[in-house]
């Protein structure tokens, strides 16, 4: 291990960097975005969920892609994986047979909506608002096996749902180059066909890449 005095110089050399991508050091050279640019982006973070059996958090991951419809407005479409978990029972019936039953469950979303830049894509960190609509399916995969009389039997058994979903959210681009940089973003969807009142927050760190790069 390095010495006290090399760990400072490091975490200040990293402060430094970080700052200077933040506060705009160093010109971009570039201009606003031509329309019809594209941005291709993929992100990780984390789901809760407000009005479900569980709260969350729960990991998640996608990618996306948009297009610049004006020099603030983009058109953004991608798709988000979560793996809500897995469990297992194991039940001894009467008969003395046993069953054990696994269960897999994992949500994926489809969002379709438009991002409006609240700055001009000449600074190096861009602020944004977004308004979509969301597609989300739930997958549960049940497989139940049982050992005993009468004898060893095997069930599986799939179920898929979707539902719909209206949502918003912020997020800011932050430059770290001319066609690329990070990816911030907090979005919300509340889902008005579910009896109940369901309300999902997904918070998210991403990576884009602009094709066409900057005027």
């Amino acid at each position: 291990m390095g010495s006290s005095s090399e760990f400072c110089g490091w975490q200040r050399a990293l402060c430094t960097g970080l700052l200077a991508l933040a506060s705009g050091w160093g010109p971009l050279g570039a201009a606003e975005v031509k329309p019809k640019t594209v941005e291709i982006s993929g992100f990780g973070g984390g789901l809760f969920c407000m009005g479900c059996d569980e709260v969350g958090p729960w990991a998640l991951g996608g990618g996306g892609a948009a297009v610049a419809l004006s020099q603030r407005a983009w058109f953004s479409s991608e798709f988000a994986y979560v793996p809500l978990g897995r469990s297992e029972r194991i039940v001894i019936e009467p008969s003395g047979a046993v069953s054990r039953r696994t269960t897999r469950t994992s949500a994926f979303s489809f969002d379709n909506g438009i991002e409006l830049n609240l700055g001009s894509m000449r600074g190096r960190a861009v602020p944004f608002v977004l308004a979509h609509c969301v597609i989300v399916g739930t997958s549960v995969h049940s497989d139940v096996t049982t050992s005993g009389t009468p004898g060893p039997s095997r069930d599986v058994v799939d179920v898929v749902g979707t539902n719909f979903g209206l949502g918003g959210g912020f997020g800011v681009r932050i430059f770290a180059g001319n066609r690329w940089g990070l990816k911030p973003e907090f979005r919300a969807v509340y889902y008005p066909f579910v009896p109940q009142l369901v309300v999902t927050g997904r918070f998210s760190l991403g990576v884009f890449f602009l094709v066409g790069g900057r005027e």
